[in-house]
């Protein structure tokens, strides 16, 4: 089967439309003073290929051009200077009407061609891209020429300073494809099919590629090539397209200027991940009726002009010829800009003497309310409550500085940044039952404590938040959106007060950021304090960096998640108890990783319970692995429904109570580790009548185990060719009954077929104080003896 490796052109073309809409240059800076709207742009954002447009509407459309009213445009008179040094431009707004929403665009007018690029005589194009990270190719081109022999197309330059893709001088009268890397000149070649048509030269882990086809001979078939010989390119230098040599230059490096001439369609380089470095193709930019032909790379969405000597000439229709935003300021809207001066009833955000308000650089004696109003750096004199603004109004665009107050806000729309330099500030966002407030543009920093509040959702939704005050979400839902830092910096503290959710939504990764977390109660809906509403299929993943127990508290939904890796690290848990019980509810899709409930190296702290609950699903596991979980200080107790996994004998855990609840599957993992057991300090007690999970009672310190048979009602069973119960060494097991009625004929303890071996190593006695009964080693089973019983064994 012939293999392909291809990059059509109309992929290519999709992704560029996708970049110029994105707005990848540096943004401009927009001032309004009366009529006049200031533009500052950053070096390098503006050429004289650009053009300038103030638009306007009646609502926002955002900072493609496209979508604007094309009657609703004033631009700029002239063209942006050519520079590489910062400029700002003037435009006039008195022909707006007021009210209307305003932004300042730039637009470059670059546009697609259905064709090629041809070099000419003397010319080479540098890609920008070194070739230490490159690791393939992907090149569509035509070899032409105005002399006749001695060229030939060559994918391994052999200058010694340069890598290059082009054409080359030998001895040689056709066009070829080197396939080696060395640096003599008669290489064995591919001879092209023609020189008429197009073709595709490619690289993909070290195997060349023609026309979607590997060559694996060299060009006289008589022996296989395997894979590329040689290195690609030197190292450090640029990759060139259109680099031309010959034989007798070759010695000194130089270029040759008689044999260069090519068409090229389009040329993809790759790093050695197989991600894009640059994807060039040909484009046109400036006048229309004088364009300039370039490549465009898809990937920096920049434009490669001609590096060498001449013009590059183009063939081919445009296909493209919307213009494409350049940069984009931040929208002027109605221009009404607001800074608070807590001059008023900081409690009354409407209250006008709060604030500072300009329209288009008029002072306006008005209330803060108005739709679009922008609220402008400032720094709070007092606790500001600003939860009468509705979200939709207002934008923060500047820095805010709490100064150690507390600001209370209705949303977080905006790009600015809210911070707190001082210590002791707050930030509390209000959000009302049945409403949803998404963060995906306000820096959070400094000191400050984020305090989520009200019966609504907020969705963090802003990677890198630095803020480290930690949060606490005091009502309603905190929501994740992205993996990394949405609630400050990593290992931040949490607080989930009791009634409140915080729901990670799925929306973590092995990369991502934990936290440490204190919680109570079982959120807003009974299904847990700590959820996860949406499902993760990875495993080993950031989330749960330290807890403590403020209260009984609830963890649910989906598994996949628990105390496993710390931003990228195998660090050990802790776990405060505080004498409270966690029950965890999870739910999963029947594999290992979605349906787990991590502890890798947890330590508990105080007297309490972890009780694995109400399994809403099966193949649900609580899974110790990466290192040995100390829960000795705690009761684990296990509901029906869990599969228990212990992944290594290195990691097996210790438990202080163990209570199982589970009634059948003594196979809740592969039968190579079924000798992995629990180990139990103080107390084992089933529930189920059989045994379903090896276990071993007591340690070194720990010499008076308990098995509490006191919740059955028949014989507890030991499969005894699949687990057992150990004992440590020189410890004595107590059995208790508490008030079960027992008879002499039938063995409170029992096993399939013959007598185990480790039977006859326990050392059991009667653990009831207030009880008569002695215990019996028998062949089929151990009994309780009432009545009088002198000894056992």
């Amino acid at each position: 089967m012939k293999k392909q490796w291809r990059m059509p052109f109309a992929a290519i073309a999709a992704s560029i439309l996708l970049v110029c809409n994105a707005g990848d240059l540096s943004p401009l800076s927009v001032t309004v003073s009366g009529n006049d709207i200031s533009v500052g742009a950053a070096a390098g954002v503006l050429d004289d290929t650009s053009a300038l447009y103030l638009v306007w509407d009646t609502s926002d459309h955002g900072d493609d051009l496209a979508d604007w009213p094309a009657e609703n445009r004033i631009a700029y008179s002239g063209s942006p200077a050519v520079s590489s040094a910062a400029a700002t431009y003037t435009l006039d707004k008195s022909s707006v009407p007021d009210g209307a929403y305003m932004r300042v665009l730039a637009t470059s007018n670059v546009r697609l061609i259905d064709g090629y690029v041809k070099l000419g005589a003397s010319q080479y194009v540098n890609t920008g891209v070194k070739d230490t990270a490159a690791y393939g190719f992907e090149i569509r081109y035509r070899p032409t020429s105005t002399k006749t022999g001695n060229n030939y197309a060559s994918l391994m330059g052999g200058v010694r300073d340069k890598f290059t893709v082009g054409m080359n001088n030998s001895n040689y009268d056709k066009y070829y494809i080197r396939y080696g890397a060395g640096t003599e000149v008669g290489n064995p070649a591919y001879v092209l099919p023609n020189k008429t048509d197009p073709h595709t030269v490619g690289i993909s882990g070290a195997k060349l590629y023609l026309d979607g086809e590997q060559l694996t001979t060299k060009p006289d078939g008589t022996s296989a090539l395997g894979s590329m010989s040689g290195t690609l390119g030197r190292v450090g230098v640029d990759i060139l397209l259109g680099v031309t040599w010959d034989s007798t230059a070759y010695a000194s490096g130089t270029l040759n200027g008689n044999y260069c001439h090519a068409e090229w369609y389009y040329a993809a380089l790759l790093d050695n991940s197989g991600a894009a470095l640059a994807n060039l193709v040909p484009a046109l930019r400036g006048d229309a009726a004088s364009p300039e032909a370039v490549f465009y790379d898809t990937v920096s969405g920049t434009c490669i002009a001609n590096a060498g000597t001449g013009t590059l000439a183009y063939s081919g229709s445009t296909t493209n010829t919307v213009a494409c935003a350049a940069g984009a300021s931040d929208a002027i809207y109605n221009g009404r800009v607001a800074t608070w001066t807590g001059g008023g009833d900081t409690s009354d955000a409407t209250d006008p003497d709060n604030w500072s308000i300009t329209y288009c650089g008029a002072a306006v004696a008005d209330a803060i309310p108005a739709d679009g109003t922008k609220i402008a750096g400032c720094t709070l004199a007092a606790d500001a409550d600003w939860s009468a603004i509705a979200q939709t109004n207002c934008e923060i665009t500047g820095t805010i500085e709490l100064a150690g107050h507390s600001l209370t806000v209705g949303g977080l729309a905006g790009t600015g940044t809210i911070t707190d330099s001082t210590g002791g500030g707050e930030l509390h966002v209000s959000v009302g039952s049945g409403l949803s407030v998404t963060n995906d543009g306000i820096a959070l920093t400094g000191s400050l404590k984020l305090v989520k509040e009200g019966a609504g959702t907020l969705v963090g939704a802003m990677t890198g938040q630095t803020y480290t005050g930690g949060t606490l979400v005091s009502a309603g839902r905190a929501k994740c959106a992205v993996a990394d830092s949405p609630w400050g910096a990593a290992l931040s503290l949490v607080t989930i007060a009791d009634g409140a959710t915080f729901d990670w939504a799925g929306a973590f990764t092995q990369t991502g950021s934990a936290y440490n977390f204190a919680l109570a109660g079982s959120g807003t809906d009974g299904n847990g304090a700590l959820v996860s509403t949406g499902l993760q299929n990875t495993w080993n993943v950031s989330t749960i960096a330290d807890m403590e127990l403020l209260g009984d508290a609830r963890i649910g939904g989906y598994g996949g998640w628990g105390f496993s890796n710390v931003n990228g690290s195998w660090t050990a848990h802790a776990l405060t108890m505080n004498g409270h019980t966690l029950s965890i509810s999870l739910k999963g899709n029947g594999s290992y990783n979605t349906g787990m409930f991590a502890f890798r190296g947890v330590t508990t702290s105080g007297s309490g319970t972890i009780a694995f609950v109400d399994a809403m699903s099966s193949r649900v596991f609580p899974s110790f692995f990466g290192s040995a979980s100390d829960l000795s200080s705690a009761t684990l107790d296990f509901g029906e429904g869990y599969l228990l996994n212990l992944d290594n004998e290195s990691y097996l855990p210790t438990v202080g109570t163990y209570i199982d609840r589970r009634t059948g599957n003594a196979f809740d993992v592969t039968s190579s580790k079924r000798s992995y057991a629990i180990t139990v300090l103080d107390s084992f007690k089933p529930m189920a009548t059989n045994l379903v999970r090896t276990v071993v009672l007591g340690d070194a310190t720990h010499l008076s185990p308990v098995l509490d048979l006191s919740a059955l009602d028949g014989p507890f069973v030991v499969p005894s060719a699949n687990y057992s119960i150990g004992m440590a060494s020189g410890a004595m097991v107590q059995v208790r009954l508490g008030d079960r009625k027992v008879s002499g004929r039938t063995p409170i303890v029992t096993w399939a077929g013959e007598k185990p071996e480790w039977v006859d190593a326990l050392r059991i006695a009667n653990g009831d104080a207030d009880r008569q009964y002695g215990i019996v080693v028998k062949d089929d089973g151990i009994y309780a003896v009432t009545g009088l019983v002198i000894s056992v064994r």
